[in-house]
């Protein structure tokens, strides 16, 4: 959150937008002779314009990518009982406007309820923002205020698309499910309040202070030559997406695009399968894990690419040890429940405070990326004494603005409708919580949920595990004893320390109701929200001018932490005219007398994977078109190839080339 709260205290004059949504429970046909599943990938990525999230203040607007962002579904009917779509996005988290409306669509067009619908985001912090259902996260998440109207009706178009293309691309189907743990990838950034958990003694080693955990459900689906082949996956993996600096301005996935790609690039390599394949990659107890990045490397997308690579192929290995495994005939089912905090803050012996609470140490930064001079300062700084600005429920919390902070905020505004899930696919339950989950925080309700589900009746399940920053973001949840230090994570825990007993509380309540079978959960029966608006997508009106390349491309060597480069410039339609999501550059290689598109390890050179970007540079203020660049990263490094970079058309047009370059 950075320095948003000392900045941004003012109004923010914006327009309202009314979100309404049905709850809708579509007809299911409840037996059926096969279990079906079915995925698909949709291109979520804006036009330049959009404020990044997660990193507040110092944060950026996006004029561009380097990897796409993607809404990954997948689809999973059982023999009996109704179906499940769980949405991957590469964004910072869900949202519950943006789950809501999408559900409402994906429940008129398919068999899918809202209960059984998840947008999960796997944290990315170099994704746009301004999307969320709370008026704070809209203002705080990024370094602009206000939910972005275009962008959000794009990413409910869009997530629903996904889901309902999952949902026609089903076929029969056999699951196999299987996890592996990872080393070397992730540490633990807030070790002294980590340290001061009752069951932690001794301070002991850096890799017992993760979650190591990678959990995969691997899907096959029969083609039609009648054979079963390797369609997806779904994972889980606790790895905090921020190799990535606050300077970028490129849309990008983090770790996260790299452990997507190489298990769908790996499939496809290893199994000739007839399908494209979709990895779907969310978080877990990522709170405070973060990536493994030794402190003399800056971080960047070296660093992105290589903690990356180390998951994907760890997940990649995984699912090729699953071939044995797969089963046509596995339990599925969920449970859901939605609640309001501020009208009931208390459930069994475990309460949250009555309103959200900004602590100090929110304020100050993580300890992997403080906010420059302010986390030095007394009050903010990790370990001050916590007798100033604290009071009652927030206990040890140092509240930012002392009482004035409950003036100038309004508990309204800050996320307080909660949606929770228990979701069982085969031998796992997973619980999608709007959270970001500090890692003994995660194990403790997971274990509070197995212990409830067991006594229900449950079997056959051998893991349960949170799912972060699912369908909508409330900041963090850290044990009592970690919020009792308030590091950045405690200071990011708005309801104060009872947060995790609380959620468990919840949770394991759901679980005797997964355990029975029970899928009629009380939801609403709609939905509303009311949020503050402003526009950032820059838009402009489309000239009657020719699209083209602007000189010759330019290499750059390699520099600090910076790969080399080719880059070519050229001229194209206006921002807001020329869609983002949809390919646009890609390099091209001379094969005899004939171009072809460049590939590398079997994988196409294009703006589709990890090493081409494309990004607005300015408008033309004499053509009115808009003038961008396309850069290949790591580019083939071998004498006598020649080269050049292909630029696609719209919906009209034809492929602009630039001059050949090798």
């Amino acid at each position: 959150m950075g320095t948003a709260l000392l900045s941004g205290l003012g109004g923010c004059a914006a327009k309202h937008l009314a979100v309404n949504a049905e709850n809708i429970r579509p007809e299911v046909q409840m037996e059926t002779q096969t279990m079906t599943a079915g995925f698909a990938r949709v291109d979520i990525t804006p036009g330049p314009g959009m404020p990044m999230g997660g990193y507040s203040m110092m944060g950026k607007q996006g004029m561009g990518y380097r990897t796409k962002l993607y809404a990954r579904a997948v689809y999973i009917k059982p023999k009996q009982g109704r179906p499940v779509c769980l949405v991957q996005c590469d964004l910072l988290a869900g949202s519950l406007a943006v789950h809501h409306k999408a559900a409402e669509i994906v429940a008129q067009k398919t068999d899918v309820e809202p209960a059984g619908f998840v947008m999960a985001g796997t944290h990315t912090h170099s994704a746009p923002a301004n999307f969320f259902g709370s008026n704070f996260y809209n203002k705080f998440a990024s370094a602009k205020k206000g939910l972005e109207p275009d962008f959000f009706e794009f990413l409910c178009d869009r997530i629903a698309m996904a889901a309902v293309q999952a949902y026609e691309n089903q076929r029969p189907a056999k699951i196999a499910i299987g996890s592996v743990d990872v080393y070397g990838a992730t540490r633990n950034r807030s070790l002294p309040a980590y340290w001061r958990n009752a069951n932690v003694t001794d301070e002991p080693p850096a890799d017992q202070a993760i979650n190591p955990l990678l959990h995969m459900i691997r899907i096959d689906c029969k083609a039609d030559d009648g054979a079963y082949h390797p369609a997806g996956a779904f994972t889980n993996f606790s790895i905090h997406p921020t190799a990535i600096s606050t300077g970028n301005t490129l849309y990008n996935g983090d770790v996260f695009a790299y452990i997507e790609r190489e298990v769908e690039w790996g499939i496809k390599k290893a199994y000739n399968t007839p399908f494209e394949p979709v990895h779907a990659a969310c978080n877990m107890t990522h709170g405070d894990n973060t990536p493994e990045i030794p402190p003399e490397i800056d971080e960047g997308f070296i660093e992105a690419k290589r903690v990356g690579k180390i998951v994907g192929r760890a997940a990649m290995d995984l699912f090729t040890s699953l071939d044995g495994e797969l089963n046509d005939d596995v339990p599925v089912g969920y449970f859901a429940k939605e609640l309001d905090v501020l009208e009931s803050p208390a459930k069994a012996d475990a309460a949250v405070c009555n309103r959200a609470v900004v602590g100090c140490a929110l304020t100050a930064g993580a300890t992997s990326r403080y906010t420059p001079v302010l986390h030095k300062m007394p009050l903010f700084a990790p370990g001050w004494p916590r007798k100033v600005f604290t009071h009652g429920c927030q206990a040890e919390k140092r509240v930012v603005g002392g009482p004035f902070q409950y003036l100038i905020l309004p508990r309204e505004d800050f996320p307080h409708v909660l949606f929770l899930q228990t979701i069982r696919i085969g031998d796992v339950v997973i619980m999608p919580i709007p959270f970001e989950t500090c890692m003994e925080q995660g194990a403790r309700i997971a274990a509070s949920v197995k212990e409830s589900a067991e006594k229900a009746g449950m079997e056959g399940v051998s893991h349960y595990y949170v799912m972060s920053c699912s369908n909508g973001y409330w900041g963090y949840v850290t044990t009592p004893e970690e919020y009792s230090l308030q590091y950045y994570e405690g200071g990011h825990t708005l309801y104060g320390p009872g947060t995790g007993a609380f959620l468990a509380a919840h949770l394991s309540d759901m679980a005797k109701s997964l355990a029975s079978g029970d899928q009629a959960p009380d939801l609403p029966s709609s939905w509303a929200f009311d949020l503050k608006t402003k526009h950032y997508l820059i838009k402009k009106d489309a000239p009657a001018e020719d699209r083209k390349v602007i000189g010759r491309p330019v290499y750059e060597p390699e520099g600090d932490n910076l790969e080399a480069c080719w880059t070519v410039s050229w001229e194209d339609l206006p921002p807001g005219v020329m869609a983002f999501d949809r390919p646009i550059a890609s390099v091209q290689e001379m094969d005899g007398d004939q171009w072809r598109v460049l590939t590398k390890e079997g994988e196409p050179i294009d703006d589709s994977g990890y090493d081409i970007s494309v990004q607005f540079v300015k408008m033309n203020s004499k053509t009115g078109m808009g003038i961008y660049q396309a850069t290949w990263h790591d580019p083939v490094k071998e004498s006598g190839r020649k080269f050049r970079f292909a630029i696609a058309p719209g919906e009209e047009g034809e492929y602009i080339f630039s001059d050949t370059f090798n």
